[in-house]
């Protein structure tokens, strides 16, 4: 019995060297450039909507107005998940109506946070596309 429990204390101890489960990472983040401007030029064309979906269903919505740039970035419930994004404006947050003047870039590919690829990513907003770019350093 006393070899058991020394064996299980050899056990314990290196075990709980903290360098088991998830390791603090960072979460995916975009800068998103909205170009839209009202007929006249005016502050008051769409707003552009940046829609976070992770693996557990949990969404986060960014709004971004006209002619502003914003940061935006997810955080997942739990370290493991996984998550996308889809960028659109003109449309239902959801992309599900197709109105005139929309236009709708996503969904992307699954990303890990935490995981060192796929982390980080510019979007302009501009009338008719929506070029989203991985970037290679965090753009804000």
């Amino acid at each position: 019995m006393k070899r058991f429990l020394a064996a299980l204390i050899v056990l314990v101890a290196a075990c709980s060297n903290g360098t088991t489960g998830p390791k603090p990472g960072l979460d995916p983040i975009m800068l998103v450039t909205n170009h839209l401007a009202g007929t006249d030029g005016a502050a008051h064309g769409d707003t552009a909507y940046v829609t976070w979906v992770d693996q557990s269903g949990q969404m986060t919505v960014n709004h971004v107005p006209p002619l502003t740039s914003a940061c935006v970035h997810f955080t997942p419930t739990t370290m493991t998940d996984s998550v996308q994004f889809t960028v659109a404006y003109g449309a239902a947050i959801d992309g599900a109506t197709s109105p005139p003047g929309w236009a709708k870039a996503g969904p992307s590919i699954w990303l890990l946070p935490g995981s060192g690829v796929h982390e980080d990513w510019t979007a302009d907003i501009y009338d008719g596309r929506i070029p989203v770019i991985e970037v290679a350093q965090p753009p804000c």
